[in-house]
């Protein structure tokens, strides 16, 4: 059986017979020893004549020193021996000082302890500190000193707790020079001693295999020399053995022809793996071509001669070079340096700049980019002609954008729509670190979640959160938008999922944290067993899930607006209306022209849309119709005998039209509503609030349902008949009257003893058909709809309240026996029943105190208005005067402004201010829960009117990622630090990083 071999290109020869093996050998030697001798040849043209003066300045730096000299043995002096010394120092502790702008060539030098050598001034190295020399050149052989040695020195410096300086203008030649501690060098300047990023300390090679440097700790680890240490220096004084060969302290020199020798710089020892590395190899060779020398270690103390075989590679003399490049323009680097800071500040000023205009558009829901973005088009876009606008003021905006135009893609460009995208995504970020903040401060937050189709027909899901920020002096109530996803699914389990996400995206711990939950009152939302909050009650069962009251309310408005035909023919004639007025642009303009004619010093109006989904479309489009009923009759007129006589359509409709809002039956109905809309609308724009929290909902709810039950009277029934007969009185135009209605004659069954007694009179007809009907609907509606599972939880809440703080008080009762039962049993986590209760008690006890302090008088004599000194307002004498059962009028003066005690938040923020926190932690902790509580998810609705804007049609292809940036920053309008933008931007890209870092 033939043998295989290998040859040197790594083919072996068991697909080739004798002579192709024969021929292929002698071609890959031919081959390789061409390589080699053009690569060396190469990597000595053109450096070959700077290699020649870098000698001769050498030599000539070393015979014009004056300060040293060259010794061929070593010299040793004894201690306290003084040499050429102005002052003297000490030097302690077996510190080795090594010469900054020195060339160290030939053996060691020793001295002994406390010498004295050429001082100007005095300094001190401590625990075992490596010092270079400044201003000397030490030539000969290395030199050992002594504890206590002083050498020239003009300024001072110390070096304490194992630094290691680093020579920073010297070329260390020849061999190595070591001085003990103490040790003080020649130096005629102070110099200041920078650590680097990693331990010099450290000098086994091994620890920086695979390590990522720097140019500078390179350059540093090279100078410092490489790590030989001695046998003596081991453990059992020798080298360890291994396969009965060991490694020897001759191999850290070269011997060359006729004994001479040169000490291999680059050869370092390894302790730990008691292996060989090439420190020149390591930072600036071939890491694949000598993987032995740099990340495995050469061991082969059987062929130690591989030593110089690597030597003399050109892989090792490629990199030899190439350190030897890099120390002799280490001189340059600190002018390029403070080129490279002249232009990080200018590229920082560039960006900044640009990220104000991000902010600025983005506020302001506007487009950045155009059509054609082209610097010579006349409309390049908002961001690009904003950016040009400001450069008339900014030169390096200026600069920047003119470097542009010239060199195009040479240069790096900062107003490019990638640059833009990373703008808005860093400012977008930075925005969610504010955010995140925050909430980590407030620890407790609640969610609010809504979907809605957008321009593109995809469905977003908006994710709310809600928290008490404490960042300033007086807590508020926070809502921030911190999501908008798309979610082509919208079932519960796929929200459930969506929702998850996003928690863990922004490190939200809601299985502890969350304490409320508010959406509408869709199935997947609301569902008891597939919906949105069961899922998430099933995982953390405090999070109790509110139903939004804005939308429960507006629920109660529509069902009372189709509660008689009356209503029914009154808001369907108004949507009527706006579609025949509407539908064409000359009865616009006739309607325009009418109310100018009827109401000059009025702003025209425009007639509005009859709506179910929108919360004030009824209450508007019948306002409107009132504030323009005379052009509104004109308008109709005109067009019935305009157009009546050639659209029979058109004026048969304006007929019908004139003919319903000259009727009684009109004005009573309007009027009707118009009361209703005046008690439910305030309301309505409450809940739409951020501040309200449910104590105030809850009392606001009792207030709106005792005035809607007001109405339900005869008398308020008798005072809206004469309302409308005045307006009819009053006006130029013709109403008809009720009509009556003609009773139908039913015959009477035989067991029918009592006859029916039909209603004649119209307005009672209207009172009883009509009147009452709308209003029992309501208030029979405000009942059911506002019930709900935690009501027991609102009744707690209710105990926060001003009157029944002052109810405990007064009377000294004890609180109920299940007196927040609900509340602890929900949050147990946070609050303890038994604590609570006994805080409590003990608050109401010095609550009108707090409250009185805070509710300072405004003048201090007894002259000032009476209507600062209210009834129903605290005394300022800690009086307390409220007995009405309604606490809506029990005001005081915080930070000059009225605030109702009766609300969570106010009482919150008198604990906060009053620092009442370490008093009454449990009471303070229940308010704050209390106050994250969710009422409404209003702000999901208004980061859909945002949506609107923000992706219209001409920029219905918005991505996904974009879009949720631009809706942070149009939403949330919060103070950034440009600063912090600029990192974040710059992290983005290697490229921005090298321009902005």
């Amino acid at each position: 059986m033939s043998t295989i071999i290998k040859c040197e290109c790594g083919k072996l020869s068991n697909s080739m017979n004798s002579v192709n093996w024969n021929r292929h050998v002698n071609s890959c030697k031919i081959r390789i020893s061409k390589r080699n001798s053009s690569d060396i040849k190469s990597f000595f043209i053109g450096i070959e004549k700077k290699k020649i003066k870098l000698d001769q300045q050498i030599i000539e730096e070393a015979h014009e020193n004056q300060d040293c000299e060259l010794l061929g043995e070593p010299k040793f002096c004894t201690k306290d021996q003084n040499v050429n010394s102005d002052t003297t120092f000490s030097i302690e502790t077996s510190s080795i000082v090594e010469n900054q702008d020195c060339e160290l060539l030939g053996e060691p030098k020793f001295c002994t302890k406390d010498q004295n050598v050429n001082s100007d001034t005095t300094f001190s190295i401590e625990n075992s500190s490596i010092v270079e020399n400044q201003d000397c050149e030490l030539l000969g052989e290395p030199k050992f000193c002594t504890k206590d040695q002083n050498v020239n020195s003009d300024t001072t410096f110390s070096i304490e707790n194992s630094s290691i300086v680093e020579n920073q203008d010297c070329e260390l030649l020849g061999e190595p020079k070591f001085c003990t501690k103490d040790q003080n060098v020649n130096s005629d300047t102070m110099f200041n001693i920078e650590t680097t990023s990693i331990d010099l300390s450290n000098c086994d090679p091994i620890t920086f295999v695979k390590k990522k440097l720097s140019l500078v700790e390179k350059l540093a680890l090279i100078s410092k020399g490489p790590f030989q240490p001695k046998k003596n220096e081991l453990p059992g004084n020798n080298f360890p053995q291994k396969y009965g060969h060991r490694f020897t302290e001759d191999n850290y020199w070269r011997k060359l022809t006729g004994d001479d020798r040169v000490h291999r710089n680059w050869l370092s020892y390894s302790i730990s793996r008691n292996r060989l590395f090439c420190l020149y190899c390591m930072f600036f060779g071939d890491k694949y071509a000598q993987k032995s020398w740099i990340e495995d270690g050469f061991q082969g103390w059987n062929r130690l001669g591989d030593i110089g075989l690597h030597e003399k590679s050109s892989c090792h003399i490629n990199a030899s070079i190439i350190v030897k490049l890099k120390q002799n323009s280490v001189a340059i680097l600190p002018s390029l340096e403070g080129k490279k800071r002249e232009e990080v500040a200018i590229n920082r000023d560039v960006v900044n700049t640009l990220v104000e205009i991000t902010q600025f558009l983005g506020k302001h829901s506007l487009s950045f980019r155009g059509h054609r973005e082209n610097w010579s088009e006349a409309n390049k876009g908002n961001f690009k002609d904003l950016a040009e606008l400001i450069s008339k003021w900014s030169p390096s905006l200026a600069i920047h954008i003119e470097k542009i135009k010239n060199k195009g893609r040479k240069e790096v460009n900062f107003l490019s729509w990638q640059r833009q995208n990373q703008l808005i995504d860093s400012v977008a970020s930075c925005i969610k670190l504010v955010i995140n903040k925050q909430l980590s401060e407030s620890r407790f937050f609640s969610v609010s979640i809504d979907t809605t189709f957008d321009v593109s027909k995809k469905e977003q899901l908006a994710f709310i959160i809600r928290y008490v920020n404490f960042e300033k002096a007086i807590p508020v109530i926070n809502e921030r938008l911190l999501a908008l996803k798309e979610s082509s699914i919208t079932s519960g389990i796929n929200l459930f999922t969506m929702f998850q996400e996003i928690c863990a995206e922004n490190g939200l711990n809601w299985r502890r944290f969350l304490v409320g939950q508010s959406y509408d009152g869709a199935a997947n939302m609301r569902g008891e067993y597939a919906g949105l909050q069961a899922l998430v009650c099933a995982e953390n069962p405090a999070a109790t899930y509110t139903w939004c009251y804005a939308h429960r309310l507006s629920l109660i408005v529509v069902q009372g607006s189709s509660s008689s035909q009356n209503a029914v023919d009154l808001f369907g004639n108004l949507e009527s209306l706006y579609a025949f007025i509407s539908s064409s642009k000359k009865r616009v303009s006739w309607f325009d022209n009418a109310q100018k004619k009827h109401y000059p010093k009025q702003r025209v109006h425009r007639l509005k849309r009859v709506e179910t989904t929108r919360w004030f479309s009824l209450s508007s489009a019948l306002n409107t119709a009132i504030v323009t009923f005379n052009a509104m009759i004109d308008t109709l007129i005109k067009i019935q005998q305009d157009e009546g006589c050639a659209d029979f359509k058109s004026g048969a409709k304006a007929t019908g039209l004139i003919e319903y809002f000259l009727s009684e039956r009109f004005i009573l109905t309007a009027f009707l509503y118009t009361n209703i809309f005046c008690i439910v609308d305030p309301l309505t724009r409450i809940l739409q609030s951020i501040n309200i929290d449910l104590l105030g909902t809850i009392k606001s709810l009792h207030l709106v349902t005792d005035k809607i039950k007001e109405l339900r009277t005869d008398n308020a029934y008798t005072e809206l008949c004469k309302k409308s007969e005045i307006y009819i009185e009053k006006s130029d135009m013709e109403f008809s009257p009720l009509p009556i209605h003609r009773s139908r004659k039913k015959k009477r069954l035989p067991s029918e003893q009592i006859e029916d007694n039909p209603i004649t009179d119209p307005k009672y007809e209207f009172k009883i058909k009509t009147y009452f009907v709308c209003l029992d609907t309501i208030i029979t509606a405000i009942n059911d709809r506002f019930t709900s599972k935690s009501q027991n939880l609102l009744k707690d809440i209710s105990l926060f309240s001003t009157k029944r703080l002052n109810e405990v008080k007064c009377t000294n009762s004890a609180l109920p026996k299940d007196a927040f039962n609900s509340f602890c049993e929900i949050y147990s986590k946070f609050v303890q029943l038994d604590e609570l209760k006994k805080e409590y008690v003990q608050f109401a006890n010095y609550f009108s105190e707090f409250s009185n302090i805070m509710n300072l008088p405004k003048n201090i004599h007894n002259n000032y208005s009476e209507k600062v000194c209210d009834k129903d307002n605290m005394s300022d004498v800690g009086e307390n005067t409220q007995t009405d059962d309604s606490d809506s009028n029990d005001r005081i003066v915080f930070n000059n402004e009225n605030i109702n005690l009766g609300s969570l938040l106010d009482l919150l923020k008198l604990c906060h201010i009053s620092g009442l926190k370490e008093v009454f932690p449990t009471l303070y902790t229940a308010l704050h829960i209390a106050t994250t509580l969710p009422v409404t998810s209003a702000s999901p609705e208004r980061t859909f009117s945002k949506l609107k804007i923000v992706k219209n049609r001409l920029r219905s292809t918005i991505l996904q990622g974009r879009l949720e940036n631009l809706m942070l920053i149009s939403c949330e309008n919060l103070s950034i630090n440009n600063s912090d933008v600029i990192d974040k931007f710059a992290s983005l890209s290697s490229v921005l990083s090298s321009k902005l870092l």
